[in-house]
């Protein structure tokens, strides 16, 4: 594994693409904790493949994890600016790429939303949540101070009809980025 690093190093132009790998190859948990792939590893390969007995989901897809007659929802995990969301209200608390994921008990129709915090500094730094409600209402104002900002992403609703989920519609599939300009606050897709 060590060859693979230092080789992924020396070949990554970028700095940080040889971080990021390197990052996958020694995370904690590894990175096939919950997002459906299977990674094996020996001193000279990295093989990735799928789990097949677990669904693979892009990165923020809301998903039914109900048990019995309680409806629960969960978020694939994924990343705001390098940052996983904690998910506010689940249980476990913690952030998405935790095991055991952090899962939302409904009872009713919800909304959710990618809220970000940042705060402007050297180096600027972000608080990332997933924020719901029953109300489709985004969860408090969007703002821009001289200290940092206040930003909201739409992710998606799970639809609750007679005690029971009828419909998921996830709005993201990818790791993001967001930043405050001026004026304005801006995401954007990463993968």
């Amino acid at each position: 594994m060590k060859k693979i690093q230092k080789l992924v190093s020396v070949l990554g132009p970028f700095g940080t693409i040889g971080q990021k790998v390197n990052e996958i190859i020694d995370a904690n948990p590894p990175l096939e904790a919950g997002t459906g792939l299977i990674i094996t590893r020996s001193d000279s390969n990295i093989l990735i493949g799928l789990d097949k007995s677990r669904p693979a989901r892009l990165p923020f897809t809301l998903y039914v994890a109900s048990e019995g007659a309680t409806l629960k929802v969960g978020i694939t995990p994924g990343l705001v600016n390098g940052i996983s969301p904690t998910f506010t209200g689940a249980s476990p608390a913690g952030e998405l790429e935790d095991l055991p994921p952090p899962l939302l008990t409904i009872t009713a129709t919800r909304y959710f939303w990618l809220k970000c915090v940042g705060t402007f500094a050297a180096p600027d730094t972000y608080v990332i949540t997933v924020e719901s409600n029953t109300t489709g209402t985004v969860p408090a104002a969007e703002s821009i101070t001289g200290t940092g900002f206040t930003s909201f992403l739409y992710l998606g609703d799970v639809t609750v009809v007679s005690g029971g989920i009828s419909a998921i519609n996830s709005a993201l599939r990818s790791s993001l980025g967001v930043e405050s300009y001026g004026n304005v606050n801006n995401w954007w897709a990463l993968s």
